[in-house]
């Protein structure tokens, strides 16, 4: 779902937009990137 969200940023362009910044600077894609390939 992870995947879905970061690929739809059009239905919520505010919420994704403040989101996705604050996600990225705070998780750098580090925990559900190594979930992948860990599961």
């Amino acid at each position: 779902m992870c995947l879905a969200s970061f690929a739809t940023p059009l239905p919520p362009p505010a919420s994704a937009s403040a989101d996705r910044p604050a996600k990225v600077q705070q998780q750098p894609g580090r925990p559900w990137r190594p979930s992948l390939p860990r599961r």
